[in-house]
């Protein structure tokens, strides 16, 4: 079942945030390390639509591939992106 984004915490300090993964509290600061480690190391990132929830947001996946592998991962996004459908529709409304 595709998800949606989680809800975004931003009455809190970075420090104090936290994200519900499958029902632990994680620190947001351990999950964002991710992002910083993919960058770091160079590997290349591809993001693209998937779809929309049964409520109709968006939903997205993003593929990351080995080092030096750009024009790979660019194929195998145009795969994933041509099976998933007509691409980014923006939310309802309100």
């Amino acid at each position: 079942m595709p998800t949606a984004a989680f809800p975004h915490d931003i009455d809190r300090p970075l420090t104090d945030r936290v994200l519900d993964v499958d029902g632990t509290p994680v620190p947001h600061l351990v999950a964002m390390a991710w992002c910083g480690a993919v960058g770091s190391v160079l590997l290349p990132v591809v993001t693209l639509p998937t779809g929309l929830t049964p409520t109709g947001l968006p939903v997205g996946v993003q593929v990351i591939g080995p080092f030096l592998s750009d024009r790979r991962l660019l194929a195998i996004a145009k795969v994933i992106d041509a099976a998933a459908g007509p691409g980014f529709t923006p939310p309802p409304a309100g």
